[in-house]
């Protein structure tokens, strides 16, 4: 049996590292998938709401709303799945969100260079807060990407499509490294 659970385990390796290179050469396609996926997500999520009502109501402590979110959330990703135009807004919606996380972070990051800066100064510079301007330089440079992201989401696109398939690629990796060490 062990055997077996090491041939599926390196055959699927073989298969996620396959799809991450797919997805690898394919970002742009990669990335307009992430609505359809989102639509599955809402409708495994509705599905398991509906469970979960279908079992509490045997027991006496059904709600509405949780049947209400369930059957909301299907209908939500049906309309995901089944709807180019809602895929496109997903999408563009996801390209916009990371390009404005990306700004915040920055943002973060030059306050945090500000306190590490206080502190190296009330430290003599005998801390690792001496450092404080490298937080800086990295906090302006993520609010530069970040601007950068939100007027150009086609980019944007582009990158996380490729991200999304280089974290499957080290996922078939750290899949056939486990099978085979275990």
């Amino acid at each position: 049996m062990k055997l077996l659970y090491k041939i599926l385990g390196i055959v699927l390796g073989v298969a996620l590292i396959s799809a991450g290179i797919t997805c690898f050469t394919a970002p742009d396609i990669t990335f307009l998938a992430i609505g359809y996926i989102l639509g599955v997500a809402m409708i495994v999520s509705g599905i398991s709401n509906a469970v979960t009502w279908s079992a509490r109501r045997k027991l006496g402590l059904a709600d509405g709303w949780t049947l209400a979110g369930g059957i909301l959330s299907m209908v939500f990703g049906i309309v995901l799945i089944v709807s180019e135009a809602a895929q496109l807004a997903a999408d563009v919606f996801v390209a916009y969100m990371a390009g404005i996380w990306i700004v915040a972070e920055g943002i973060l990051r030059i306050v945090k260079s500000s306190a590490l800066h206080t502190m190296n100064t009330a430290t003599g510079g005998t801390t690792p807060a001496r450092r404080w301007w490298v937080v800086l330089i990295s906090g302006i440079a993520l609010v530069l990407l970040g601007i950068f992201s939100i007027m150009n989401p086609g980019i944007t696109a582009v990158a996380l499509g490729l991200l999304i398939g280089l974290d499957i690629i080290f996922a078939g990796v750290n899949l056939i490294t486990l099978t085979l060490v275990v």
